[in-house]
C-alpha cells in the first residue's frame, strides 16, 4: 500500500495492456477518474503517527554523477537536502574535474560522503548496476549512518514535488 498525500492508490494500470480505444484511460480526466481511484478512507493509527513524529524517516541517497554535471548536482542537492538524510556520491571514473568539485562540495556537510572508489559507468550497463550494488554494500557497512530507506538518483534527476 502506498500512502501519499493521505491517499492510497489501489490499482496499477499497465498502458501496454489497455487498448488504445479505452476512453477511461486516454480521455483528459483527473487521475481519480481512472481505474486506479484514490481511496480517501485511510485509517491512521495514532500510535504510528506519534512514533513517526518522534523518529523521522532517514533516507540514504546515492547520487551517481558524471561529465560536468556540477550545477545540476548542486541544484538537485539543494532541492532534496535535509539535515537528517544522508548523501553518498559516486563520480564517474572519467570525470576528474567533477570529482575534485564534488570532494570540495562534500567537505561542507557532515552527512555527505563521496565514494572512495570510482567506476566508469555506462547508462543501462552492468557497470551502473555494479556501482549501485557497491554503494549499497558501503551504506550497509556505515554504522554511523542510521538510514531507513535508500534512493538512487543521477544528476539528471530532479524532484517535481
Amino acid at each position: 500500500m502506498i500512502i501519499t498525500n493521505s491517499t492510497t492508490f489501489v490499482q496499477h494500470i499497465d498502458p501496454y495492456k489497455v487498448p488504445l480505444s479505452s476512453p477511461s484511460l486516454w480521455s483528459p480526466r483527473p487521475l481519480n477518474a481512472l481505474l486506479g481511484k484514490a481511496n480517501k478512507n485511510v485509517q491512521w493509527d495514532e500510535d504510528s503517527v506519534e512514533y513517526m513524529l518522534a523518529n523521522p524517516v532517514r533516507i540514504a541517497f546515492v547520487l551517481v554523477v558524471h561529465g560536468r554535471a556540477s550545477r545540476q548536482l548542486q541544484r538537485m542537492f539543494k532541492a532534496i537536502y535535509h539535515k537528517d538524510h544522508f548523501y553518498y556520491i559516486h563520480v564517474d571514473k572519467r570525470s576528474d574535474y567533477l570529482h575534485r568539485q564534488v570532494l570540495q562540495f562534500a567537505r561542507q556537510y557532515s552527512n555527505v560522503r563521496v565514494t572512495p572508489w570510482r567506476m566508469a559507468t555506462i547508462w543501462g550497463g552492468a557497470s551502473l548496476l555494479s556501482t549501485y550494488l557497491q554503494s549499497m554494500r558501503d551504506l550497509l557497512e556505515m554504522t554511523d549512518w542510521p538510514w531507513d530507506f535508500f534512493i538512487n538518483l543521477s544528476a539528471a534527476d530532479y524532484p517535481i514535488r
